[in-house]
């Protein structure tokens, strides 16, 4: 890894972007036109968490790295909740990058 791993983000699989972008469409009546329209998991995880998800699958090794972040510095964008109420992401963090794992690999073969 290029970090140490410290760092975290909110990550969201593509499908449930999909999703999201297309409750904004169906529901495009009942939406305030001021609120914040975030398509976000609400979940913050280490990119060291991610790398672990990423070796187990592969059956690779983590090898953190000795710088911390330095590109956001820790700084998190706390996306707001209004958008819940029409849409909630329905693919943990795990289960996408397995998925997308398993579509390459399906490709490779």
């Amino acid at each position: 890894m290029r970090t140490d791993g410290s760092e975290v983000r909110d990550f969201l699989y593509a499908d449930d972007c999909a999703e999201g972008l297309y409750a904004i469409y169906r529901n495009f009546d009942e939406i305030d036109s001021d609120a914040p329209l975030h398509l976000a998991s609400h979940e913050f995880v280490s990119i060291g968490d991610i790398a672990k998800i990423v070796a187990d699958e592969l059956h690779a090794t983590v090898i953190p790295g000795l710088r911390t972040d330095n590109v956001q510095k820790m700084v998190l964008n706390e996306p707001d909740s209004y958008m819940l109420q029409f849409w909630k992401p329905r693919t943990s963090l795990s289960q996408g990058i397995k998925s997308i794992i398993q579509e390459v690999r399906s490709n490779l073969e």
